[in-house]
């Protein structure tokens, strides 16, 4: 479930996990899922409003980027780079 990328020499990364607090965080999660790291984002502490906001702004990327998604538990996303 928590898979982990491959770098150079064989080292293994686990994935970055964000707990969202503000719709603005999504540069920090995009930038991660730029550099090729998978991301967990946590949007339990975000009104109804932001979650669907922010989700459908990753769900869209991702798309975009050949990202894939996958629900953990309820607002709980992992995001993993090909």
């Amino acid at each position: 479930m928590f898979d982990k990328i491959k770098k150079n020499e064989g080292i293994e990364i686990p994935p970055i996990v964000f707990f969202a607090n503000k719709y603005e965080d999504l540069d920090k999660i995009i930038a991660s899922l730029e550099t090729g790291h998978n991301v967990i984002v946590n949007v339990k502490n975000l009104d109804d409003k932001m979650k669907y906001r922010l989700l459908d702004f990753l769900t869209g990327y991702a798309y975009a980027m050949h990202i894939k998604r996958e629900k953990l538990e309820t607002w709980i996303y992992l995001f993993k780079v090909n």
